[in-house]
């Protein structure tokens, strides 16, 4: 393995691991047994991202109607333009969005809750959902009306910065549970050698992290 630190997760029949990589060599925790870990974790999965798919909905659906009344009652706008045709979009994305976040690992525990890339996923999946409601916009011939580019615009920065910000306060929630005990997950680290007790000493040190 590299020198520097480095980790990973997997899961062979059942049984979740994670290998961290400490100097030279690499020491595997193992994070759950094989049939009644794997149940408590999924438990835990699914009792910490459920929450995050009505949260995403609903910043969803808030900054598009946000968006519509900045646009069209805040701000100056000539053109003609229609609310069922707006209301129309907020609905189609409400559930193509959940796809497409699902589709960036969104709702994936093992990619939720640390690091940055959480929020770079955000950020491009706003933006293939409002791709994709300028391509529905375009191929739907029974409306009339031009989407307006004010609007998008609208709505791609308050999504992105309404969920960032929600997804942001959530992890805190997750890591105050996680350091009171629960969401996490039980590790068996295999060698009592320095590179042993380095990884012991790096979970005890990261409660949050969710292995303990």
């Amino acid at each position: 393995m590299g020198g520097s630190e480095c980790g990973r997760i997997g899961r062979v029949q059942g049984v979740s691991w994670m290998s961290i990589g400490v100097g030279r060599q690499e020491v595997k925790a193992v994070t759950s047994g094989v049939r009644t870990g794997h149940l408590e974790r999924g438990r835990s999965a699914r009792w910490a991202v459920l929450p995050l798919i009505l949260l995403d909905v609903a910043c969803v659906v808030l900054s598009m109607w946000a968006a519509y009344w900045i646009r069209f009652h805040w701000m100056d706008y000539q053109a003609v333009f229609s609310t069922t045709f707006y209301i129309h979009l907020g609905v189609i994305a409400a559930f193509s969005w959940g796809i497409i976040f699902a589709l960036y690992r969104l709702y994936d525990i093992e990619y939720l809750f640390t690091g940055v890339r959480e929020y770079i996923n955000i950020a491009n999946a706003c933006t293939m959902g409002l791709m994709g409601l300028i391509v529905f916009s375009f191929l739907d011939r029974t409306n009339e009306y031009d989407i307006s580019r004010g609007w998008l615009a609208l709505v791609w920065a308050l999504t992105i910065t309404s969920i960032i910000t929600t997804r942001f306060g959530y992890r805190r929630l997750i890591h105050r549970l996680r350091e009171r005990g629960y969401l996490t997950r039980r590790a068996l680290i295999v060698g009592t050698n320095e590179e042993g007790r380095q990884i012991a000493a790096q979970l005890r040190a990261t409660p949050n992290g969710g292995v303990r």
